[in-house]
């Protein structure tokens, strides 16, 4: 008897199966040969062996595409760990009595902003590092070459726009008084949501095609879209070089856009006074 869920029991069946049609094979095929004669030939197919070893290409093919999963994963954890870490360092300058202290003194508000903005930029550069030593220490070998040096250079530029979105989104919010709260939200929905639908989790050839369309909206479908362009080719060819230059501008320029965004969205606000105060109950 066999339980209709039992896993092993499929498995010992399915092997039954397999070792009673060889037999059936071998007494097709040696019609004269005795039973005892077939069981020895089965026997004697199940003691044979083969061993596989992956030839050296094939290990550093298995390697290029570790690599290539790794730095998808990567902009996942970029999101995430920027997102909370910039919007909350940001909101503690924004304070309210922080910034009045601020607005006396003869720095401008773009020197002021900017000044945070290459500071974040400097933090996100050492997360970046963090996860370059770590794929350099398992997968250092099929880093140094055109393809990871590219690799390297889009997952930096991605970091930097993710600062740039942590600004954007810290000017948004700074007139919320529970900011932990709402940063926490919007740091776990946008990873998530950049990451699921660029394709970091989900390969970009099993989406569907509407919502694909829509993901071209997001950097980060153009940060995944390159390294798999790098990853399935061994060699950087011209159209391969074409996708590495549309794809820097394009995550160049949404750097850009969110750092203006931010700009005029702490402009509006700074004019209006809407900065909360933290001291009030």
């Amino acid at each position: 008897a066999q339980r209709p869920d039992s896993a092993q029991g499929m498995m010992l069946k399915q092997q039954m199966n397999a070792y009673l049609q060889r037999v059936y094979t071998y007494q097709a095929q040696f019609p004269n040969e005795t039973l005892t004669q077939i069981k020895q030939r089965a026997d004697a197919d199940l003691k044979v062996k083969s061993k596989m070893q992956l030839s050296s290409g094939e290990r550093i093919n298995m390697k290029v595409v570790t690599r290539g999963m790794y730095f998808n994963y990567m902009s996942y954890v970029l999101l995430a760990i920027i997102l909370m870490v910039v919007g909350l360092t940001m909101h503690s300058v924004y304070r309210s009595e922080i910034l009045k202290r601020n607005s006396v003194s003869p720095t401008s508000s773009l020197h002021m902003n900017s000044f945070l903005v290459l500071s974040n930029i400097l933090f996100g550069i050492i997360i970046w590092l963090i996860m370059i030593v770590v794929i350099f220490i398992f997968n250092g070998d099929v880093m140094m070459n055109t393809s990871g040096m590219l690799l390297l250079l889009n997952s930096l530029l991605f970091a930097i726009m993710t600062v740039t979105l942590a600004f954007m989104f810290s000017a948004l919010t700074c007139t919320v008084r529970y900011v932990e709260d709402v940063m926490n939200g919007i740091s776990n929905v946008v990873s998530l949501g950049f990451s699921f639908l660029g394709g970091a989790f989900v390969p970009q050839h099993l989406i569907p095609s509407g919502i694909l369309t829509f993901a071209k909206l997001l950097p980060s479908y153009w940060y995944v879209n390159l390294n798999d362009a790098l990853t399935s080719q061994m060699q950087v060819d011209t159209g391969t070089w074409t996708k590495v230059w549309q794809t820097y501008g394009v995550l160049s320029l949404f750097a850009v856009t969110f750092f203006l965004i931010g700009l005029v969205i702490m402009r509006k606000h700074r004019s209006q006074d809407e900065f909360v105060d933290n001291n009030k109950a």
